[in-house]
């Protein structure tokens, strides 16, 4: 007996990705030059299609971290020379105080040291039945931001161990382990190849706080809660 049913084919994660980018834009640009509204078009954007589209999750987080990063790279031919210095102190204070953090971890650990270092953050956060969303809500991140941590597009220097502890703490892991994946080279996507005529071009490293300054899927009260941890002390 002959099943006549038609089976829906799913649209490819590029087709997916290609209504996504017409669809926020035109969002962005009816939202006007309200920025909070901005935000809270491109948000609602992004979850819509991440809800309906579930099998192009991970290309649409991809997506959209990397149209972030490409948006908000840091324009240093503006910066004045003070301004240049400024910024270079901060992030060399963050950097030691990331390697004395590190060297306390050392020292303190009795944690055995672990056989298999993280293969990636959404797949570890995979292999522990987690999705994207589940492991987004339980560290208080943006999926833009995770993707960006998960592809060692932030620097190291810059990311609170609050960040890295909440991640260690959902993946099973210890302090160490995240911080030693959050410092492998920076990657893309195999998929990141979201217009034939324009591959996207590997940008500089993200300040975590500038991440999350200008995160458009991340809400006010996200952005507070993690940018007081920009010049508090270290533990």
């Amino acid at each position: 007996m002959s099943d006549d049913r038609q089976v829906e084919t799913l649209p490819t994660p590029e087709q997916v990705i290609e209504a996504y980018l017409l669809r926020h834009e035109e969002a962005t640009r009816q939202a006007g030059d309200d920025a909070v509204e901005v935000a809270r078009a491109a948000r609602a954007v992004l979850t819509d299609f991440m809800r309906r589209y579930p099998h192009a999750a991970s290309a649409l987080a991809d997506s959209a971290a990397v149209a972030s990063i490409i948006e908000n790279s840091p324009d240093t031919e503006g910066q004045s020379e003070s301004e240049r210095l400024t910024e270079e102190e901060d992030i060399v204070r963050r950097g030691i105080e990331a390697a004395t953090r590190l060297l306390a971890a050392r020292q303190t650990s009795t944690t055995p040291v672990e056989a298999t270092p993280l293969s990636g953050l959404r797949k570890e956060a995979e292999a522990r039945g987690m999705t994207i969303q589940a492991l987004v809500s339980a560290t208080r991140l943006s999926v833009p931001l995770l993707v960006k941590l998960d592809r060692r597009l932030i620097h190291f220097a810059s990311i609170p161990s609050q960040a890295i502890e909440r991640i260690g703490a959902e993946l099973g892991r210890s302090f160490e382990a995240v911080a030693a994946y959050l410092q492998g080279d920076p990657q893309f996507a195999s998929q990141a190849s979201f217009r034939a005529d324009a591959a996207p071009r590997m940008p500089g490293q993200q300040d975590f706080f500038e991440a999350v300054e200008t995160d458009l899927t991340m809400d006010e009260t996200q952005k507070a809660e993690w940018c007081r941890f920009k010049h508090a002390p270290e533990d």
